[in-house]
């Protein structure tokens, strides 16, 4: 009985010790797990710390070197600033120059134009009273002078007078007139027919001295123009002028 008894017990010392060193193994095994982790844990902080310190020195150094960029471009900038500022007071003076000139041209080109306006003003002055010299009809108030015409085609005929006052500084006014001796389209004979103006222009005059007239007369619907008439009517009187065409 107590033989069995020992048996039993040493029995149960060996199970219990295995249990022991069971115990003993899971824990050598978890610590050793744990370890490991810890170390795998760390290892991986200090590659990302090495990392993100290594990406931190690249950006440090792109950092530094865009500030560089910046203040490159600063500077040109302030460079560029510096000499447009330059260039618009140059420019301002210059454009304040080429005011001044261009006011003193026109001006200048002002005070030309008046004087050549007196000179004109005054060369018809000294050409009225040549051809108020040299008139035929001084008899007369109004003397037709210098009368020219151009055939210009079939249609149309150019001419080109001047008027003349016989008396100075007298305001006349009055209409004028074309008339045709001649044949018409269908080889007519017509005889101081009145003639059409071809540009639609007044036939009014109103003049002091002197006045020049042009324009043009519708010859259509005429074959032959033998003799020009130009009739001025005026305070009910009539000036007349003939013109022979060959």
């Amino acid at each position: 009985m107590k033989k069995k008894f020992i048996k039993n017990e040493g029995l149960y010392i060996g199970s219990t010790k295995n249990k022991y060193i069971g115990y003993i193994i899971i824990f050598l095994l978890v610590f050793l797990f744990s370890y490991l982790f810890v170390q795998y844990f760390y290892i991986n902080i200090i590659s990302n710390s090495k990392n993100v310190h290594r990406i931190n020195i690249d950006l440090n150094q792109k950092v530094q070197n865009q500030k560089k960029k910046i203040d490159e471009k600063n500077f040109v900038i302030s460079r560029l600033q510096r000499n447009n500022s330059e260039m618009s007071n140059i420019f301002s003076k210059y454009t304040d120059t080429i005011k001044f000139e261009v006011a003193t041209a026109e001006e200048v080109k002002s005070n030309l134009f008046k004087k050549d306006e007196l000179i004109l003003s005054l060369n018809r002055e000294i050409n009225y009273y040549k051809y108020l010299l040299h008139s035929k009809n001084k008899t007369d108030l109004i003397s037709i002078e210098n009368f020219q015409f151009n055939i210009i085609d079939s249609n149309n005929l150019e001419y080109d007078f001047l008027l003349l006052s016989n008396k100075s500084k007298v305001k006349i006014s009055g209409k004028y007139y074309f008339y045709f001796d001649g044949f018409d389209i269908s080889n007519k004979v017509v005889k101081n027919k009145e003639l059409n103006f071809s540009d639609n222009k007044s036939n009014n005059i109103k003049f002091e001295n002197y006045m020049r007239i042009n324009g043009k007369i519708n010859t259509t619907n005429i074959n032959k123009i033998s003799v020009l008439y130009l009739n001025i009517l005026s305070d009910g009187k009539k000036y007349s002028y003939k013109q022979k065409i060959n």
